[in-house]
């Protein structure tokens, strides 16, 4: 095995002696650590999203009018969506910006399109809400809800409308129509 890849670390009572004693079995808690960035066990409030830590968690990639790359990214330890732009004076890419999360923990699932003007446009998932979003890049940036997973799926037997919350926004979507994006997205 390739000792870089995540260990893994189980909080509870130990494995029981089924598996050969490495399964993971009655454990209340399984996350990631990864070398270089510390993982915090809290047995009281264990983190319901157990992903890696650090910087470049589901990476969308897109190329504008010029063929030069534009980078949406996750930054899982600050919560943000974050999108850089290669910049062809410095033969790099530019610094990163945040596109959203500055308050909120967003950017899962992102994608990234560009229009005729070649302004970048993003859909991605909120972190802390599993709904979907949509942000036309060009300052100033509004990140506007595309869905936040409320239904209403029948009736009590009162006759009140029945809500229900789905998780949406998983493999989350954006196309560049000749007006319009279009976001696609897991329902």
């Amino acid at each position: 095995l390739n000792d870089n890849l995540p260990q893994f670390v189980v909080m509870g009572p130990p494995p029981g002696d089924c598996c050969g004693g490495v399964g993971a079995h009655d454990g209340s808690y399984l996350g990631p650590e990864h070398s270089g960035v510390s993982l915090t066990l809290d047995p009281n409030n264990p983190d319901i999203y157990p992903l890696p830590g650090g910087v470049g968690l589901f990476v969308e990639s897109t190329r504008d009018a010029s063929n030069r790359p534009i980078v949406v990214y996750y930054d899982r330890a600050n919560g943000n969506l974050k999108m850089v732009r290669w910049n062809i004076n410095a033969n790099a890419f530019g610094a990163p910006t945040v596109v959203a999360g500055a308050t909120t923990d967003d950017g899962w699932y992102p994608s990234v399109t560009v229009d005729a003007t070649g302004n970048p446009h993003v859909a991605f998932q909120g972190a802390d809400h599993d709904d979907v979003f949509y942000i036309n890049t060009t300052a100033p940036t509004v990140k506007e809800m595309v869905d936040d997973g409320y239904r209403i799926v029948g009736t009590t037997p009162d006759g009140l409308p029945k809500p229900e919350y789905h998780f949406v926004g998983s493999d989350t979507q954006i196309v560049w129509t000749p007006v319009t994006p279009y976001v696609i997205y897991q329902d």
